[in-house]
This record gives structure tokens, C-alpha cells and sequence, in this order.
């Protein structure tokens, strides 16, 4: 995993195999996450995920790419499950995917729609709804996966 994070931050060009498999983990991980998070969440974890909400707004109004926001949404949210080493994971595996996260939020049409389940995401957090926060965590990682191959295709 180490030698995965050193090849991105060295930008070394990793398979596509390794990227789907990371991505394979990080789904896995993301929505066992969640389900945790949506049962222990503080004001001030709901208020971190909203303000990433906002500057995802302002960044795509400024047609910034989101990806750092991205993952911020994701950390925060993982961060919420209040376990340490979910979080320190959940780190890794963002790093092991971040050449291809920047290439994806490059593509149209994939900004606006990542805001919008994040935004709902959240709200089901803050009901503490377990079930239904890893159900859509569950579809949010699915459709940004089922996009990411041609984004690794075209040469990101």
C-alpha cells in the first residue's frame, strides 16, 4: 500500500488494475464508514462537511476541479466514525487514487452531480440513518466507478 501511495505522490503511473483495486477497497471501506459515522456525528462533524459542501459550490461556480474537495468530503465523513485507524486508511487509499480522482473531475458533468449526492449523503447523516447513508455512499462509489475507466482510458 505504502509503495502505491510513494508511486502516486512521485507520479508514477500506476496499472489500471491497481487503480480499480484501489477503487474496489475504497468502496468497501467508504460505506462501512459511513454507517458508523451516521451514528456517532457531532454538530461541529456536520458543520466540517457542510462548509466542504459550500466551497464545492464556489470551486465549481469558479470551475476549479473538485477533487481535493472530494476527498476533504470523504475524510470528513470518515472522521465522523470517530475510529482513528478507518480515518488513517481511508488517507491511504485517497492518496493511492488521487491522479485518477484530478482526470475524473476534469470530466463534464461530473461535478455537479458528486455535490449533490455528497449534500444528500450528509443530510442522512445528520438523521443518523446508518442504512440508508451506506446505501447511498454505496451508489455514490458506484457511479463514480463505473466512470472512472474512461477517465484512466483517455490518458489521465
Amino acid at each position: 500500500m505504502e509503495a502505491f501511495v510513494l508511486q502516486e505522490a512521485l507520479d508514477v503511473r500506476s496499472s489500471a488494475t491497481d487503480y480499480e483495486q484501489a477503487q474496489e477497497a475504497r468502496v468497501i471501506h467508504a460505506v462501512e464508514a459511513v454507517r458508523l459515522a451516521a451514528k456517532r456525528p457531532t454538530p461541529s462533524d456536520l458543520a466540517a462537511m457542510q462548509s466542504i459542501i459550500e466551497k464545492s459550490f464556489t470551486n465549481l461556480r469558479d470551475g476549479r476541479n473538485l477533487a481535493d474537495d472530494d476527498e476533504a468530503f470523504h475524510l470528513a465523513l470518515i472522521g465522523a466514525a470517530k475510529n482513528p485507524i478507518l480515518l488513517r486508511i481511508g488517507k491511504s487509499l485517497y492518496l493511492m487514487t488521487r491522479t485518477v480522482r484530478r482526470a475524473y473531475f476534469e470530466a463534464a458533468g461530473s461535478r455537479p452531480h458528486s455535490i449533490k449526492e455528497h449534500k444528500r449523503i450528509l443530510e442522512v447523516v445528520a438523521q443518523r440513518d446508518g442504512a440508508r447513508a451506506a446505501k447511498l455512499m454505496r451508489r455514490h462509489d458506484a457511479g463514480s466507478s463505473a466512470r472512472r475507466p474512461r477517465v484512466y482510458a483517455s490518458g489521465h
